[in-house]
């Protein structure tokens, strides 16, 4: 489990998807700062193997993820962020990695980028 909350934009979850050495299970998604999510999406080849959608740009993700050729099957869309936690234990086998770089903003569902994250380390201890 990887808590890259501070992958508020998509250069910079770009960094954290690169460095990832196994199939992993991406959080993405939150609030809508008006960026591009192409090169993000591209990314994701022979890395990301389910990409869990929360917040106000799920559906513009999970659009421009569909047009880059990433498997609808593949796209999980989560009305919470416990539900997107939740959603990547249930699809990690053991092996997988589950990271949190959403490429977006955390505004409105949480206060800041650290509360998200501090979120997420709380769900993932309490597994």
């Amino acid at each position: 489990y990887y808590n890259d909350s501070k992958g508020t934009n998509p250069d910079a979850a770009i960094r954290a998807i690169r460095a990832m050495k196994c199939p992993t299970c991406l959080i993405g998604g939150g609030y809508d700062k008006q960026s591009e999510y192409d090169e993000w999406i591209d990314a994701f080849e022979g890395k990301v193997k389910k990409l869990v959608l929360i917040g106000a740009t799920r559906e513009k993700i999970a659009e421009t993820a569909l047009r880059h050729g990433f498997p609808k099957e593949d796209l999980i869309f989560a009305d919470t962020f416990e539900e997107a936690v939740g959603a990547c234990v249930q699809h990690a086998v053991p092996g997988d990695a589950v990271l949190l770089s959403p490429a977006c903003a955390s505004w409105g569902m949480f206060k800041n980028y650290e509360e998200r994250g501090e979120k997420f380390k709380e769900l993932v201890n309490a597994l």
